[in-house]
């Protein structure tokens, strides 16, 4: 169990969006880097919370080998938290863009989350139930991530090893929702429609079934 920030592998892509260099890229970088998903792959989500049009998040979840990877991409011009460096394990990122993954285990209602800035910086935290986060947390050791912006538009990935889901939440059939916070104003953004009235991303009982294939 960790009980400091996680030692990671880090891969920055210069430019996603030129596809031809960063596929140069990853043929020197195997093994710490996010294979490209083309754009008709990803999954918008068209509205916030309030039923506004935003900035165009979009995300692809996938298995990657032995790891899993979360991409994002975001239309709009990043909104950056100003203590997180590339790469960087920091908590608080929800106060300016973040991608946030969760991921559940119905059974026992204990959940993971993941989040990812536009520099590549991310967190993550074990959950027994809602909002109450776990005594004992996961070694990360694994986890890498990528970023890059280019005018207004930024895209981030994160990837780490498949057997941490099971070993921290037990084997079962896992649920999973994606989210943003994005912007100022703030836009709340969430795959799955929840029910709350108010932004809350912390509801694992609504979550979607998680394709493991």
């Amino acid at each position: 169990m960790q009980d400091c920030c996680p030692k990671i592998r880090l891969f920055r892509a210069l430019s996603p969006w030129g596809e031809g260099l960063v596929e140069g890229v990853i043929k020197q970088k195997q093994d710490a880097i996010i294979p490209i998903v083309k754009q008709d792959q990803y999954i918008s989500i068209g509205t916030d919370w309030s039923g506004r049009s935003g900035c165009g998040p979009s995300f692809h979840v996938s298995t990657e080998g032995d790891d899993w990877a979360f991409r994002v991409r975001v239309a709009g011009k990043p909104l950056m938290h100003p203590d997180a460096t590339p790469g960087a394990y920091l908590e608080g990122l929800w106060r300016y863009d973040v991608a946030e993954w969760f991921i559940a285990n119905p059974d026992s209602g204990r959940y993971l989350e993941w989040n990812l800035a536009p520099g590549g910086a991310w967190w993550m935290m074990v959950f027994d139930a809602p909002r109450q986060r776990a005594r004992n947390q996961p070694d990360l050791a694994g986890v890498s991530t990528e970023a890059a912006t280019r005018g207004n538009r930024w895209q981030a990935g994160l990837c780490f090893p498949r057997s941490l889901i099971a070993s921290t939440l037990g084997a079962g059939v896992f649920t999973h929702n994606v989210c943003f916070i994005l912007g100022s104003p703030r836009q709340y953004f969430s795959w799955v429609d929840l029910p709350a009235d108010e932004p809350d991303f912390h509801l694992p009982q609504s979550f979607r079934r998680l394709e493991t294939g």
